[in-house]
């Protein structure tokens, strides 16, 4: 019996061979897969846990050929040469092959013409046709025949009798026998030309009849040469063919190779095949970030530039292969042409504040144009501008505080002491924010949580220098209840209305059982109409010096008056600027208590 393959032949051997790998595996080596030897889990051959260095070599050594050919002909750039010397070398073929088909057809129809020629010359010789009529023909055609046949190169001239008779032959012994093809159509007056089986083998013959002097037919001659004859002398054309065509391919190969060199140093070594990943690649880098990228070639002209950079610098459409100077903005451009090497400055353009940083690209040891990388500094400047503004408010608000400690210890102690005469003319003494008569004001409104919102917003309005001005029909009575509701709509209202007007707010204000009727009026720039829903929108603000704190208060606003069934809506005061009209439901008592 055959031993399976990769098996040792010699039973003692491998037998021996087992025992030494079951020492030195230890006392699990009865185990298969992972299981005792006893049990029937076995796991697929497959799946042995086998390390790398002990699996046959042979699986490896062609994948790490491969992967080592691949890396070679990556870092030779052969792949572009093979592609192009696969190319050349099959257009030679191709041509070769057609020259060869061309000229084996041309070698066989001159083989048939000269056989053809041959067959007619001697079938029209007189001497021919009188012996083919005599009682000894072959004496006579036979000399003539073995001359012509010399002399032309054929293989075989046969003259045959009308009975079918070879009357001559290159072969003696045949004269005298029947020929081996038929010759009836050829006794009838037909010429052939063609290969067909004789004596001799294949062989490209013409049979034509002789006739004689009258006209009458009195025998056929065949002419013939080996049909490898013919083949040979194509061999040779193709032979001579196929010479031009080698040292075009190698021509070609010398050629292609120089060429290869040459676009390997224009594309900088990558490959052609690698050129569309890294263009695809840098498209989705470039198109992904916020930044701008413009790349200038060395002549001045647009190389590449991202959404990025038409969004930052205003530009649309493509800009690929225009002049810088002609497209950019002009400080842009002139930066771009400011001298060589890496430069940083901060730029304007359309209202932003660019930080633009020029490089210079370098390519294989030379300069071939510039990059320019924007990144929009806006934002981040009118953060640094809020970030100040609170640590100016933050300053003011602590020595604000720090003298309102020192009054209310002031006051503090004078109570402490029993001096109520010396608090109360203290007090008086103290800078009021309410100009004479407020008291006779605030007593239209009976809720004190109204009250005490309204005379804070006064505060801060003439903090702002606006006059907040409260209409004198203004009337909140007692039954009034002033939730959560009414002091975020109310206060968020008159806030906003301080901050946007110029210099006058006037507030109405009207609340009893049944809830809250409020109209805020300013003297500002007012809200356009495409924009009277969109405010109430989160994240909307017209205030662009702080836009990350607000676009809240309206939205929570809407909120409120949305969930009590209200009514909100905006239009054009009198005063020039906005109107916030709002019917505030009182909330349910359940509500309300809880």
């Amino acid at each position: 019996m055959t031993a399976p393959i990769g098996a040792d032949p010699d039973p003692a051997r491998a037998s021996a061979g087992s025992v030494a790998r079951a020492r030195r595996a230890g006392p699990g080596a009865d185990r298969v897969g992972g299981s005792a030897a006893g049990s029937s889990r076995v796991e697929p051959r497959g799946r042995r846990d086998v390390p790398d260095g002990a699996r046959a070599p042979g699986r490896r050594v062609p994948h790490v050929v491969r992967n080592a050919y691949r890396r070679w002909a990556r870092r030779r750039g052969f792949g572009l040469f093979a592609v192009q010397v696969g190319v050349i070398t099959l257009v030679a073929l191709v041509a070769a092959g057609i020259a060869v088909a061309v000229q084996a057809a041309q070698v066989r129809e001159a083989a048939e013409e000269r056989v053809v020629v041959l067959a007619r010359t001697v079938a029209s010789l007189p001497v021919v046709a009188e012996a083919l009529r005599s009682d000894d023909p072959s004496a006579v055609i036979q000399p003539v025949t073995s001359a012509m046949e010399q002399a032309s190169g054929a293989e075989y001239i046969a003259v045959v009798d009308m009975d079918g008779i070879r009357v001559a032959h290159p072969q003696p012994e045949l004269v005298g026998q029947p020929v081996s093809s038929d010759h009836s159509a050829i006794r009838a007056g037909e010429e052939f030309s063609g290969a067909e089986q004789g004596p001799m083998g294949v062989t490209l013959r013409a049979k034509v009849p002789v006739r004689a002097v009258d006209g009458e037919i009195v025998g056929t001659v065949s002419v013939g040469i080996l049909l490898s004859a013919v083949q040979r002398e194509v061999a040779v054309s193709a032979a001579q063919i196929a010479v031009p065509a080698l040292a075009a391919v190698l021509l070609g190969t010398f050629v292609a190779w120089r060429v290869t060199a040459g676009l390997r140093r224009r594309l900088f070594g990558v490959e052609p095949d690698e050129m569309l990943a890294l263009v695809q690649s840098r498209q989705a880098m470039t198109d992904g970030v916020q930044d701008g990228f413009v790349g200038v070639d060395a002549n001045g002209r647009i190389a590449f530039v991202n959404p990025g950079a038409q969004r930052l610098l205003g530009v649309t459409g493509s800009l690929t292969g225009d002049e810088a100077a002609s497209v950019l903005p002009a400080e842009i451009a002139a930066f771009l042409a400011d001298g060589s090497g890496r430069a940083t400055r901060q730029l304007r353009s359309r209202g932003r504040t660019l930080v633009a940083t020029r490089s210079t690209a370098v390519a294989d040891g030379r300069e071939v144009g510039a990059m320019l990388v924007l990144q929009d500094r806006s934002e981040l400047e009118s953060m640094l501008r809020t970030l100040e503004d609170e640590r100016r408010r933050s300053r003011s608000l602590r020595a604000e505080a720090h003298d309102f400690d020192n009054r209310m210890h002031v006051v503090a102690g004078l109570l402490g002491l029993g001096e109520l005469d010396d608090a109360r003319a203290y007090l008086a003494g103290l800078p009021r924010a309410e100009r004479p008569g407020a008291a006779a004001e605030w007593s239209r409104i009976g809720s004190p949580l109204v009250a005490a919102l309204l005379a804070s917003r006064r505060a801060q309005a003439e903090a702002a220098g606006v006059v907040l001005a409260l209409a004198e029909d203004s009337v909140v009575d007692g039954a009034f209840v002033c939730d959560a509701a009414a002091v975020t709509v109310l206060g968020n209202l008159v806030s906003n209305a301080i901050e946007a007007a110029s210099a006058r707010v006037e507030v109405y204000v009207s609340g009893d059982a049944h809830g809250l009727e409020l109209v805020v009026d300013d003297d500002g720039d007012g809200v356009p109409a495409a924009d009277a829903q969109r405010i109430f929108e989160r994240g909307t603000t017209s205030k662009r010096a702080d836009p990350w704190r607000h676009g809240i208060g309206l939205d929570v606003v809407r909120g409120f008056v949305l969930e009590r069934g209200g009514e909100l809506s905006v239009t054009t005061a009198e005063l020039g600027g906005a109107r916030f009209s709002v019917v505030l439901p009182s909330a349910p008592t359940s509500a309300v208590s809880s």
